[in-house]
């Protein structure tokens, strides 16, 4: 690792731990979890609870507890501080590649009278899924399809390394065992919501190109927030999915690149 990384990566990790120390109420557990991991001393379950009471639990491994982080610590889709008028009214939030529950249970302290549909091929990261939402008093207000959008129904192909990582993909890259799970196109979500959704966060390794290009403005004529992060995916780019958007009537209001190529978050929103 070259002495600009090296320094890179200690300004992350010192980032992570400030945010941690800012926005969770248990950050000594938090700390000592990870630091013990490190020296292959592990809780078996990885607990975080946030100042705004949101509590969640998955296996004490980097892939599984990073998106716990992501949402809880550092408020990677900037949820926190949006100013949602009306908060408590009525929502229908589509949350695919809902792992265990982060991003869901984050908004609905935040939006709570918001109702989520939850999209999880695995089914092992459906059973924390659930855990975690029965854990927040979200049973009520969540429903949780095990499926992987995909470009057409049917079973497909979904590869893995840990069964519970928020690294699974329809996409093999670097991971080694592969399953078949079912697959929906993003029309069939749709019509399996009581209503459209106001609310789409897309974060499933690859599948926001089926989501999105395989939608069209009439499907995403209720949709007025959409929250992404994309992945590198041979044969496309981010442009394309920002083009599909904005034919949707959806405007770009920010956009955060990584060190990854072809890797990143953005949020868009309907103007009015």
């Amino acid at each position: 690792m070259s002495g600009g990384s090296i320094i890179e990566s200690a300004k992350t990790k010192l980032r992570v731990s400030l945010c941690c120390y800012q926005e969770l109420s248990n950050w000594p557990r938090v700390f000592a979890q990870i630091g013990l991991s490190h020296l292959h001393f592990r809780w078996v379950v990885f607990k975080v609870r946030s100042r705004k009471g949101v509590e969640l639990r998955v296996p004490n491994n980097r892939t599984s507890r990073w998106a716990l982080l992501e949402s809880l610590a550092l408020d990677a889709y900037r949820i926190g501080n949006y100013p949602w008028p009306d908060p408590n009214g009525p929502r229908q939030v589509l949350d695919i590649g809902a792992h265990v529950g982060s991003f869901t249970c984050s908004l609905a302290a935040v939006l709570p009278g918001a109702t989520f549909t939850c999209v999880e091929p695995s089914v092992q990261t459906s059973e924390w899924l659930s855990k975690n939402l029965e854990r927040n008093n979200l049973s009520g207000r969540a429903t949780v399809l095990s499926v992987a959008v995909s470009d057409v129904d049917g079973p497909i192909d979904y590869w893995y390394d840990d069964a519970v990582s928020g690294e699974n993909s329809l996409e093999k890259g670097t991971r080694h065992h592969k399953i078949l799970v079912d697959g929906l196109s993003i029309s069939s979500i749709f019509a399996l919501m009581t209503k459209p959704p106001d609310i789409v966060k897309l974060d499933c390794e690859g599948g926001e190109y089926a989501s999105i290009l395989g939608g069209s403005s009439e499907l995403y004529k209720s949709t007025n927030h959409v929250f992404l992060e994309y992945h590198p995916i041979e044969g496309h780019s981010f442009q394309e999915l920002l083009h599909r958007l904005e034919e949707f009537g959806l405007h770009l209001e920010w956009h955060e690149t990584g060190h990854i190529r072809d890797q990143g978050m953005a949020y868009f929103t309907r103007r009015k």
